[in-house]
């Protein structure tokens, strides 16, 4: 991470912008830094835990990410921050920032999962209309787990809408 990921430009300019970086050493014997290790389960390393403002996890991610991996996996966190706070706009912008990356991330069908959450709640529509923003996860990632999760408008099934 040291020699490829932090140094890129591209990681480094959205850190820098739209986030507060603490960088922590866990394994020595400092007793602050393993309370803090202890408290969000830091069980690996690299180990990244993004915290809304508050201190509340919103995601975690294990292990060496190439920069644009990485970048993906902080777009999608901050789409999760907005979408918590109600800004529904800033929300689908992050998350679309996600899954139009070609070639795609391995987060790439949750951020369109995310993108149509987000969509429907800035647009206030019917459920129904989740069903447009769903279209690209079904086509691009139709085995994903993200499109089991939205797979909630199939002919049959406990609580599918029809």
């Amino acid at each position: 991470m040291d020699t490829v990921t932090y140094p890129d430009r591209s990681v480094v300019e959205l850190v820098n912008s739209r986030f507060e970086a603490v960088r922590l050493e866990v394994t020595g014997k400092d007793p602050a830094v393993r309370e803090v290790a202890r408290r969000y389960r830091l069980l690996w390393s690299p180990g990244f835990v993004v915290l809304d403002p508050r201190g509340e996890e919103l995601r975690r991610f294990l292990g060496y990410q190439p920069p644009r991996d990485f970048v993906a996996e902080l777009r999608l966190a901050l789409g999760k921050v907005h979408l918590l706070h109600r800004r529904y706009a800033e929300a689908y912008e992050d998350f679309r920032a996600v899954a139009d990356l070609d070639p795609p991330a391995p987060v790439t069908p949750e951020a369109l999962y995310w993108a149509g959450i987000a969509a429907y709640r800035r647009d206030g529509r019917p459920l129904d209309f989740l069903r447009e923003y769903w279209e690209e996860l079904r086509v691009r990632f139709p085995g994903s787990r993200w499109w089991t999760h939205a797979d909630v408008f199939g002919p049959e099934g406990p609580g599918r809408v029809p």
